[in-house]
């Protein structure tokens, strides 16, 4: 340990002034002075300390020994190593954490950090560096290399635009990604499915608010009527259920499927799906008739006597009671 320790001390102390040592350990004088000082001069002290390490590590990847090393089929690495620190600085968060701008900035950045070089050259007389337009040959590998990193950066674009909708729109897990190059950690779970199933309570919520044990005559009129019924229906379930960015595209319908009065719910996905069916989950609710006892009705003759006591009162109500909700099966095949 104390010979790896002597090692890295010789290897980071200056051998001048002008060296990427100087600039590493800038860089690292600037993390102490600003973890002792406040904001704003904090924000400012901490943006040179990125400033040093990066002139200190594209100077440390241009060493020849490294250079040879970093290398890799004709191909320098080096500014990509640069471009990811540029990018965390630029796009990253305070606390260094590389964030999805940093990502896709990274392959542009760094591929503007490798064409920079080709367009200077030194002046041998004042020993300067100097504009000088490429030859045709480099223009063509900086064409392609930029063109080609633009691409890796337009990946990186899409899969985050990707993560996002899933976090947006949970009922998307139900597609299968496992070969997607893009999508990544997704627990085997049937998502649209549980997703599905809670509209589908909801509603039978809902509809028990609306019929359970309201007059029989009422219960009648509300399902002839159910075409009308239903966007008021669908609004209400829509209120109950948890605030979620999907919930908007997850429709409910209704039908009365017989004339003892047995009414399909289905919510259907109407959000993008992989499957050219879409996807949808059903519900069968049963409404019936029953006979509801009520408290008998006094009568006040304004007599000392007893008050005379009527008969109860019997009246007809409707009662729901619904299946279990049947777990979302594909319609059509996968795309």
């Amino acid at each position: 340990m104390i010979e790896a320790f002597k090692q890295v001390r010789d290897r980071m102390r200056p051998t001048q002034a002008a060296s990427w040592q100087t600039f590493i350990l800038l860089s690292v004088f600037s993390v102490i002075i600003a973890a002792i000082t406040s904001y704003p001069v904090q924000n400012i002290i901490a943006s040179c300390g990125w400033v040093f390490l990066i002139v200190g590590v594209w100077w440390f990847t241009y060493e020849p020994a490294v250079k040879k090393k970093l290398t890799v089929n004709g191909l320098f690495i080096g500014p990509w190593i640069t471009g990811a620190l540029v990018s965390i600085w630029l796009f990253g968060s305070w606390q260094g954490r590389p964030t999805p701008a940093s990502f896709i900035s990274w392959p542009v950045i760094s591929s503007l950090i490798w064409s920079t070089p080709r367009f200077i050259k030194t002046d041998p007389t004042t020993v300067t560096p100097e504009y000088a337009p490429p030859a045709p040959e480099a223009r063509q590998d900086i064409v392609l290399l930029l063109l080609s990193n633009l691409i890796i950066s337009c990946w990186f674009q899409f899969h985050f635009l990707l993560q996002d909708w899933l976090n947006a729109y949970p009922s998307l897990r139900a597609d299968d990604f496992s070969r997607s190059a893009f999508v990544f950690e997704l627990r085997p779970q049937n998502q649209m499915g549980s997703r599905g199933i809670e509209v589908l309570d909801t509603a039978e919520q809902v509809l028990k608010l609306r019929l359970e044990g309201k007059p029989w005559a009422e219960v009648e009129r509300w399902l002839k009527d159910l075409d009308q019924e239903m966007p008021a229906f669908s609004a209400d379930v829509q209120k109950k259920l948890p605030q979620a960015t999907e919930n908007e595209l997850w429709d409910i319908r209704g039908q009365v499927t017989s004339d003892q009065y047995t009414l399909e719910l289905q919510a259907v996905w109407r959000g993008p799906t992989g499957r050219s069916g879409g996807y949808s989950a059903t519900k069968s609710c049963q409404i019936t008739q029953s006979r509801k006892v009520g408290p008998p009705a006094q009568f006040d003759f304004n007599s000392s006597a007893p008050p005379a006591v009527s008969a109860p009162v019997s009246r007809s109500v409707g009662v729901v009671n619904c299946d279990a909700p049947k777990v979302p099966e594909r319609r059509g095949r996968s795309r």
